[in-house]
């Protein structure tokens, strides 16, 4: 995320958990328990985002109920994320003292997953404030839990971290060893948000070994997996990475669009820091295009948000902008002052002393990675006694396991409740198959008034078409032969055009492609016959879907035929993607043109959308509709099958 790194990179903060708490006992209710404290953290964690200082509070108010009650993991917890809070507040003091804290407890009740993130974070904070060499003991920390205990995502996430450090020192081999590493981890994890945190980082070291061209694919990539999932971080840096591509190609116009996306979404997520080495970056684009008012505008916005957070190196940065800008419009004065502030600050950020530290560091990791391999093949050796001896404990266990069968007949009354519960939340779905048999029966009828139509049009007028052309031809060569010829054409045309349109109709109203092969390959068909001169529509399919209830597909198919007969009717669009993807029971789907949009504050109010929506929710999905005035639209609808037994 520092302009003086070869792109942007993707630090992470690992998982949700942090404050300095000097709190007054509140007298607490002899019903609060753990459930109190896990319900008060996801309160706060969906306040982050609108209400930082509110969140705050309620991490307080976590902590001091977990402490009443001995909840040691909800203090931790409490702690761990009010840490990360501080930290998107930029106040680093704040965020390590809490993450110190958070280490202590995770310590005392051995939590491998929290111990582990808590070391990466407070990495973060270092690299933020460019003291790498306490960076990187950090990362290896967290590393050398979640390998212990083989925690593949945080694994992605904190190679990453590493890679990023070496990268800052300039050693581009070993981060691109780190950042590849973070690849591998993040596909087995087949989480999206993981992978694309790793691509960015691995197209910012391609960039720094000159592969520009792999580095552009790759952050493109990115910034697909961000759009498709919403992700304003990953949009944020994949842009602005993209940005740089475009900078160094001079096409300085692309590359401030970019940039401008970028700051959108950096302001999105408020996150100061990142706020201010984008502006500064769009400051050097503006320079380079000779805009040099609006340049130093962005200049001195970046240099009054990084100075408060005494972050050396985007600071460095920063200085360096300025010494060019003034030195392009004469005033060598104020280069020469920046100059020398550049100067001094980066003497402070990488010398010889912490790189030293950084490579023996690294020495030292490699070689406990060893020392862990031979102790795992002593440990094989020990479990294979272990296996001769667990054969003279089977009586004993066999024993225990009658004991325990005898303890369950004391939870009886345990198993009714449990029952009762169950009961209840059984006759709730039951509401929602009914609500769904009622859609379902509404769309039957439908269908079978569409289906009676279509037969009528194809079988009907369409047949009646036919035969009339059949006339018209055999009338052709008795009366037309020498007169009124290309009159007689230009009408057995007209026939064949209204035949044309009438099959068109009833296809439309009765897809047969749905019920004989799916709806992949109905939607694709679909999306083909609706491509002309003025629109192109592009259909993409990810993942196989399963054989799901006929009714449902045919509910999905009716949806997508009404957003693309809007987009045609209403959005003045050249181009429009229709998008379809099954992953880990989720059916996503998206719909998104490049037209001229609307006020969605006036949209939503449509028949059309408020339709739509009504099915999306009967049938238990999610309804999404983003856009805006000349920006395009993008619908994005999303199913749990396995939720809604679906499948």
């Amino acid at each position: 995320m520092k302009q003086f790194l070869s792109g942007v990179i993707f630090l992470t903060l690992l998982f949700h958990y942090t404050a300095s708490f000097a709190i007054p006992t509140p007298v607490i209710k002899p019903t609060q328990d753990s459930n109190t404290v896990k319900k008060l953290l996801d309160s706060a964690y969906v306040l982050e985002s609108t209400d930082k200082d509110a969140a705050l509070t309620i991490y307080r108010k976590a902590y001091t109920i977990g402490v009443q009650i001995n909840y040691i993991l909800g203090q931790a917890k409490a702690l761990h994320y009010s840490g990360i809070v501080y930290s998107d507040k930029s106040q680093y003091p704040k965020a390590i003292d809490m993450y110190r804290k958070a280490l202590k407890l995770y310590h005392k009740i051995n939590y491998p997953r929290g111990i582990g993130a808590c070391y990466t974070n407070i990495g973060n904070i270092y690299q933020y404030e460019s003291k790498l060499d306490s960076a990187v003991a950090n990362y290896q920390q967290g590393l050398k839990v979640f390998e212990e205990f083989s925690l593949t995502n945080a694994l992605a996430q904190a190679s990453g971290n590493v890679g990023n450090i070496f990268q800052q020192a300039g050693q581009f081999e070993k981060a691109y060893h780190y950042h590849n590493q973070s690849i591998k981890y993040a596909e087995i994890t087949k989480d999206s948000s993981i992978l694309a945190n790793s691509l960015i980082n691995l197209g910012s070291i391609l960039d720094a070994l000159d592969k520009q061209e792999q580095s552009f694919e790759t952050h493109k990539r990115a910034l697909k997996i961000g759009t498709l999932t919403n992700n304003y971080y990953v949009i944020q840096l994949a842009s602005i990475n993209i940005a740089d591509y475009y900078k160094d190609k001079q096409q300085y116009t692309e590359a401030i669009k970019y940039g401008l996306r970028s700051l959108h979404y950096a302001n999105k997520l408020s996150s100061t820091f990142d706020i201010a080495d984008i502006k500064n970056r769009l400051g050097d684009l503006y320079l380079l295009d000779k805009n040099y008012t609006t340049a130093e505008i962005y200049f001195n916005e970046a240099m009054a948000l990084s100075e408060p957070l005494k972050t050396t190196g985007l600071t460095s940065s920063i200085y360096n902008s300025l010494n060019k800008l003034y030195a392009a419009t004469g005033d060598y004065k104020e280069a020469y002052k920046y100059l020398s502030l550049a100067k001094n600050l980066n003497d402070s950020i990488l010398g010889e002393k912490q790189i030293k530290s950084i490579s023996e560091l690294e020495v030292k990791y490699q070689t406990a990675q060893k020392d862990q391999q031979l102790v795992q093949k002593q440990l094989q050796i020990a479990k294979q006694d272990l296996r001769i001896k667990q054969k003279t404990r089977i009586l004993m266990i066999t024993i225990a396991g009658i004991i325990l069968l005898l303890i369950a007949s004391a939870f009886i009354f345990i198993n009714y409740r449990n029952k009762m519960k169950l009961q209840t939340q059984h006759l709730i779905l039951l509401e929602k198959k009914k609500e769904i048999n009622i859609l379902e029966a509404m769309i039957k009828g439908e269908e079978k008034e569409r289906s009676r139509i279509a037969k009528d049009l194809h079988d009907g007028v369409g047949g009646l078409l036919s035969a009339a052309k059949m006339q018209f031809s055999v009338l052709s060569t008795e009366i037309f032969q020498l007169t009124g010829k290309d009159q007689f054409s230009k009408a057995l045309n007209l026939l064949d055009d209204s035949a044309g349109e009438i099959r068109k109709i009833a296809h439309n109203l009765m897809p047969e492609l749905l019920i004989n092969y799916g709806l992949g390959e109905a939607l694709s068909h679909f999306v083909n016959r609706m491509n002309n001169t003025h629109l192109k529509i592009s259909f993409i399919s990810i993942g196989e879907l399963p054989e799901v209830n006929q009714n449902y597909e045919l509910t999905i198919y009716r949806i997508v035929q009404e957003l693309i007969n809007n987009i045609i009717k209403h959005a003045d669009a050249s181009e429009a993607l229709v998008q379809l993807s099954f992953q880990e029971d989720v059916l996503s789907i998206t719909v998104e043109d490049n037209g001229k949009g609307f006020d969605l504050t006036t949209a939503t109010n449509g028949a059309g959308l408020s339709s739509i929506q009504t099915r999306v929710a009967a049938l238990g999905g999610s309804f999404e509709l983003t856009g805006s005035i000349n920006n395009g639209t993008t619908v994005f609808i999303e199913f749990d099958l396995a939720v809604n037994n679906y499948v």
